[in-house]
């Protein structure tokens, strides 16, 4: 019984300044400023600084939206059912060169060895396709370079998403 209060003793003597150092270096700012509407790009950038949020922002197709537009698009959902589709084992043909070493820190498919292996940025407008066209740009790198295909010659799949959004939602 002894030796048991002398190790629990030993370990929160041994826990807390651990805590304290945590509690210390993960420690944001108490007051957090939350971002509202109406905010201009300047206070943005303000609440951004003061929050100590690591990214910046600049003026963009968003930031021009009437307050009702961006609250319906802001406030889009998942469906409450997600569609499961059966799912293929292989992985494509980059999966020789996995284990082959480290992976680089960065990685671009607009510049790989000199060369764009995916088509030009397109803007996919309001109707949330954005991970469509992310799917699309990581797919048509993987292919076009699996195929000997760049710059003018690669193929360009971001076309899909555009075509598929305005079927859907037509301007």
């Amino acid at each position: 019984m002894k030796r048991s209060k002398k190790t629990l003793f030993s370990l929160i003597v041994l826990c807390v300044p651990l805590f304290c150092l945590l509690s210390i270096s993960f420690a944001k700012p108490e007051n957090i400023l939350r971002f509202e509407p109406e905010d201009t790009l300047e206070e943005i950038r303000a609440k951004i600084n003061h929050n100590e949020y690591n990214f910046t922002v600049d003026h963009n197709w968003v930031f021009d939206m009437s307050p009702g537009k961006k609250q319906r698009f802001f406030s889009r959902r998942p469906p409450v059912v997600p569609k499961y589709e059966a799912v293929s084992e292989d992985i494509g043909p980059l999966a020789k060169h996995l284990g082959e070493g480290q992976l680089p820190s960065v990685f671009d498919w607009r510049d790989y060895n000199g060369h764009s292996y995916i088509g030009p940025i397109r803007d996919q407008g309001d109707c949330g396709s954005c991970y469509a066209f992310g799917a699309c740009a990581a797919g048509e790198g993987t292919y076009n370079w699996a195929n000997g295909k760049y710059d003018a010659n690669c193929a360009d799949f971001s076309d899909m998403p555009i075509r598929f959004t305005q079927v859907l939602w037509p301007r």
